[in-house]
C-alpha cells in the first residue's frame, strides 16, 4: 500500500479559507465577463432606461435591482402596445366608416334614374300599351294571316317587355300612366273605325311600321344618353325584339301596297 501523502504546510489552510469566505463585489466585477456593472440607477417608477445600457444588453444589477428593472421596462412595453393598438383600431374604424357610407352613397346614386331615363321608361310603357291593344285588334278585325299573326306576336312580346318595365318602374318610384299617349290613342281610334278588310290590314301595317321606327329611335337614344344603368339594361334587352318587329312589318309591307319607307 503507498504511503499517505501530506499537503505541503500551509496549503490546507488556504484551501479552507478560499471555500470559506466570499468573493466581494469588486473581486466579482471583476471577474464578470460582461465587465463592471452600471453604477448608476433609474426611478423605478418611471422606467427611464439606466445609463451605460441599451436595447438588447443584459442588465448586471443586483436581484432587487434587476426585478425593478425589468418590471419598468414591461410596463413601458405594454403602455406602447396599447396606445398602438389603440390609434391603428381608430385608423381602421375611421376607414370603415368612410367606406360605408361611400357605398351607401354610390349605390344611391346607382339607382336614381335621369329625367331621360323617366321619359324613356313613360314612352316605353305606353308605346307597349298602344301595341298591346292594336295587336288584338288585327287579331279581331284583321283578314289577313300575316295581320292576325303579327298582331298576337306583338300582344305576347309586348306584355312581356311591360311586365318587366313596370317592375323597374315599381323599383325606381317611376309613375307610369295608365293609358297610351294622345297620338297613339288616335290611331287606335283611326283603326277602330275602319271596317275590317283590306283597308284595315293595309293600315294596320302602315301605323305599325310607324309606330316601331318611333319606338326604335327612343329607345336607342336611352342607351346612348341613359344614366341608370338598370334602365339602359331594360333599353338594351327590348331593342332586338323591336327591331325584329320592324324587320317583319319591312317584309310584309310590299304585299299590302305599303312603301317600307312609309
Amino acid at each position: 500500500m503507498s504511503a499517505l501523502r501530506t499537503p505541503p504546510p500551509g496549503t490546507a489552510a488556504a484551501s479552507s479559507s478560499t471555500t470559506s469566505q466570499p468573493a466581494s463585489a469588486s473581486t466579482l466585477a471583476a471577474t464578470s465577463p460582461f465587465g463592471p456593472a452600471p453604477t448608476t440607477t433609474a426611478s423605478a417608477s418611471t422606467g427611464v432606461p439606466y445609463p451605460g445600457t441599451s436595447p438588447g444588453m443584459p442588465v448586471r444589477l443586483g436581484a432587487g435591482r434587476g426585478r425593478v428593472v425589468v418590471r419598468d421596462a414591461v410596463h413601458a412595453l405594454e403602455g406602447l402596445n396599447i396606445m398602438g393598438l389603440c390609434k391603428r383600431m381608430f385608423v381602421l374604424l375611421a376607414a370603415l366608416a368612410v367606406t360605408m357610407v361611400g357605398g351607401a352613397g354610390a349605390a344611391t346614386a346607382a339607382v336614381q334614374p335621369s329625367e331621360q331615363d323617366n321619359s324613356w321608361i313613360v314612352a316605353a310603357h305606353q308605346a307597349n300599351l298602344a301595341e298591346i291593344a292594336t295587336g288584338k285588334m288585327a287579331q279581331d278585325k284583321g283578314t289577313s294571316a300575316v295581320v292576325k299573326d303579327l298582331g298576337e306576336r306583338f300582344v305576347t312580346d309586348h306584355t312581356k317587355l311591360d311586365d318587366s318595365l313596370k317592375t323597374l318602374a315599381g323599383d325606381l318610384n317611376v309613375t307610369l300612366p295608365n293609358e297610351p299617349n294622345a297620338e297613339q290613342k288616335a290611331v287606335a281610334q283611326k283603326l277602330s273605325d275602319t271596317a275590317a278588310g283590306a283597308d284595315f290590314d293595309k293600315m294596320w301595317i302602315q301605323q305599325q311600321l310607324a309606330g316601331h321606327a318611333k319606338v326604335m329611335t327612343a329607345t336607342q337614344q336611352e342607351i346612348d344618353k341613359g344614366e341608370a344603368a338598370q334602365v339602359k339594361q331594360a333599353a338594351e334587352q327590348a331593342l332586338p325584339i323591336i327591331k325584329a318587329h320592324h324587320e317583319a312589318l319591312m317584309k310584309a309591307a310590299p304585299n299590302f301596297g305599303v312603301q317600307p319607307s312609309q
